[in-house]
């Protein structure tokens, strides 16, 4: 497939454009020279996302102003407003990571190894089968876990893994294992990622998940998955959907946790409470660098990178890592996975804290599920004649050495049948 993309890139393909806009030189020194002392107390002070924003637009455009109308500033007066903008980007920038660099200090307050403060709630909405409410500064996630049946079962039509039969068709559809994809393309865990533009105070589209969305969500989810019980110890598919309220950096991390505490909360037996963190970098060009714990939404806008890490007390189970310079050393990588260690293992402590804390056990509103162990030779008294042919069928056809099966049924009245029956 990689062979033909790039054959096919060759022969339709286009250049890729690299043309970048560039501030004039001098521009960014007259910027610092109009604002540099009111930016950077502004830096120094810890304020909140909304409130540092109304006050550095403010700066902002009083700082255009000058630039238009002092005659110390003629050169700039006709630069359009996208040149302005770069340039006051790179202002910005770097007068946050000289402050970090210099003082240790960010813009919220905090050291380069804290954590900002974290709230959680268990059972918020009483009709769900789990639910939490994981706050972790200004970024928040409402989390909802569903347990379901077989036929609950995510469907996926992708490369590793192509649907050839229904659930609803009721034959002996193996599933895999928790949130992996198996033969026939079906998951019993997924998690859905919801980022409405009104968590970050905008207006804007609402539909079908983006790219973004997509990728948050299969990221949390497979930091969820390998503490998911397999089918034979919890026979129920388990759906997480977390909506962000509000974000402030790292709204994928916030949902590894409040999922996780969903689905205690629904009573899914899971081996290990999960935590994510997101871990930034700020390097110079002499080879001074940072790294900065639990990072707000300037630090990855400003910073140079972006590295999530989530897992257990027992260690890692998924990490993305985004990065926009060269030179990040297997030094700075120790030091970065050393600190999302012992950020993981705080956000840990701090979740065992939730008020109300997960139930932990199945909600009154949750689907019951019965275990029915019966022989092959009595299955048509239970399914059909019919069916209990085709079953055989596909036991020979899959090869199975088992001489029984174990049924489970859910109240609405499907069955599954598991790989192997046990005495």
């Amino acid at each position: 497939m990689c062979q033909q993309l790039t054959s096919w890139a060759a022969q339709v393909g286009k250049s890729k454009r690299i043309e970048r806009v560039l501030p004039p030189a001098g521009l960014k020194e007259a910027l610092a020279d109009i604002a540099g002392d009111r930016v950077e107390q502004l830096y120094k002070t810890a304020l909140t996302k909304d409130e540092r924003a109304v006050v550095l637009s403010t700066i902002q455009t009083e700082t255009f102003q000058i630039l238009q109308s002092d005659v110390k500033y003629l050169a700039f007066a006709g630069l359009d407003e996208i040149t302005l903008t770069v340039a006051w980007k790179y202002f910005e920038s770097a007068i946050m990571r000289r402050i970090v660099l210099r003082d240790g200090i960010r813009s919220d307050g905090r050291s380069v190894t804290d954590i900002r403060p974290i709230t959680s709630r268990c059972a918020v909405l009483p009709r769900t089968h789990g639910s939490t409410l994981f706050t972790r500064g200004e970024t928040q996630a409402l989390c909802v876990a569903t347990l379901g049946s077989d036929s609950d079962a995510q469907k996926v039509d992708g490369i590793r893994g192509d649907v050839t039969a229904s659930i609803d068709s009721e034959e002996d559809s193996p599933i895999a294992a928790a949130g992996g994809r198996g033969g026939m393309g079906l998951e019993r865990f997924y998690l859905q990622y919801y980022f409405p533009p009104s968590s970050v105070g905008e207006c804007g589209r609402v539909g079908p998940a983006g790219r973004r969305e997509l990728g948050h969500g299969e990221l949390a989810q497979r930091a969820l998955a390998p503490a998911v019980p397999p089918q034979d110890q919890f026979p129920y598919t388990v759906r997480v959907e977390s909506t962000i309220t509000e974000s402030n950096g790292s709204s994928s991390m916030a949902s590894v946790c409040g999922g996780c505490l969903a689905m205690l909360d629904a009573g899914v037996p899971l081996t290990d409470p999960v935590a994510g963190i997101a871990m930034g970098l700020i390097l110079e060009p002499d080879g001074s660098y940072v790294v900065l714990s639990d990072i707000l939404g300037s630090e990855d806008a400003l910073g140079d990178m972006d590295f999530k890490v989530a897992g257990s007390a027992r260690g890692i189970s998924a990490f993305q890592m985004d990065i926009k310079v060269e030179g990040i050393t297997l030094d700075i990588m120790k030091q970065a996975l050393a600190q999302a260690a012992a950020g993981r293992s705080h956000i840990l402590q701090e979740m065992e804290a939730c008020n109300p804390a997960p139930s932990r056990t199945l909600s009154r509103w949750a689907p019951k599920v019965a275990l029915v162990q019966i022989s092959p030779e009595k299955l048509g008294f239970l399914i059909g004649p019919f069916k209990s042919s085709r079953h055989q069928k596909q036991q020979s056809k899959q090869r199975r050495s088992s001489s029984s099966c174990s049924w489970t049924s859910s109240r609405w009245g499907r069955y599954y049948v598991s790989d192997e029956w046990r005495a």
